[in-house]
């Protein structure tokens, strides 16, 4: 198995070679397209329930420190 390591090592660098490529040639085209969208910072709360802005506000709330209580899930100081 101990040979094999340089090949699979290479296979693996050409892979993400010929995909970095790729998607830096998606990018490329993306960048070219003169379609905008329009995306809002803010949660809309008429469309949004609680749960999806729990889960959206979990990765804040977990590296600020506070005490846990419901009022930071709906501020936008995030």
């Amino acid at each position: 198995m101990n040979s094999a390591k340089p090949t699979l090592l290479w296979a693996q660098a050409g892979l993400a070679l010929v995909l970095g490529a790729i998607a830096a040639r998606a990018s490329a085209l993306q960048f070219q397209r003169a379609a905008y969208l329009d995306i809002p910072a803010n949660n809309e709360a008429e469309r949004y329930g609680m749960v999806s802005r729990i889960l959206h506000r979990s990765p804040c709330n977990l590296t600020r420190p506070r005490s846990w209580h419901t009022s930071p899930l709906f501020d936008d100081s995030c």
